[in-house]
């Protein structure tokens, strides 16, 4: 439940709140070392937020946030049919630096372009699981798993919001596209499309 008040001088007024959402994702990978044909992978994420204005029709947005992402692929090769079944699973810690532009002058019901630069930094030991089976009863043969190369890489985010009042207060919808340096490997990027809500919770 959304816990702050509209006021006549909400556009001066800071928020900070909680995000939550879910978010589909794949590897695009330009040295073709990962499989880029596969049909993306879902996470999930949530954080805070901190949400200050600047001017009339321009925020300035920061959130940090935990954020689940991969990819998943399979493929056969060999004379026995070989089945290799590649799982790619990246937590991460994301702190985006964003702006919120505001068109029009309509105090409730507002669509917002959002866009800017970023740091996600990938926590966790191995982000990198490949199994390898025969297409057979016997089960996997073996299981290799890879380090994560680069943890801190950074980011670019662009995508749409729309704000929605509420008896108290207001929420933020939003769809949201970013894309991260390589991490996997030289040409390895995370693509991430995030659907969330945004909830101001504490005003100053």
């Amino acid at each position: 439940m959304v816990l702050s008040v509209e006021s006549k001088c909400q556009d001066s007024t800071r928020y900070i709140g909680l995000k939550l959402g879910v978010n589909s994702s794949k590897i695009t990978d330009h040295d073709k070392e990962y499989n880029v044909d596969d049909p993306l992978v879902p996470g999930f994420n949530g954080g805070i937020i901190l949400l200050s204005p600047i001017t009339k029709n321009l925020q300035f947005y920061t959130e940090l946030v935990y954020s689940l992402r991969g990819d998943k692929y399979s493929y056969y090769t060999g004379f026995n049919r070989e089945r290799t079944e590649t799982n790619i699973k990246l937590n991460s810690i994301d702190l985006p630096l964003l702006f919120r532009i505001k068109p029009g002058n309509n105090k409730k019901f507002q669509f917002q372009f959002i866009l800017g630069p970023g740091l996600t930094y990938f926590i966790g030991k191995t982000g990198i699981k490949t199994d390898k089976k025969l297409n057979s009863p016997d089960g996997f043969r073996k299981s290799i798993e890879k380090e994560i190369q680069n943890r801190v890489v950074g980011n670019f985010q662009i995508g749409l919001g729309f704000r929605i009042p509420l008896p108290q207060g207001f929420i933020i919808s939003e769809a949201r596209y970013s894309q991260t340096g390589a991490v996997l490997s030289k040409g390895a990027q995370t693509n991430t499309w995030t659907y969330a809500v945004i909830f101001p919770i504490v005003k100053f």
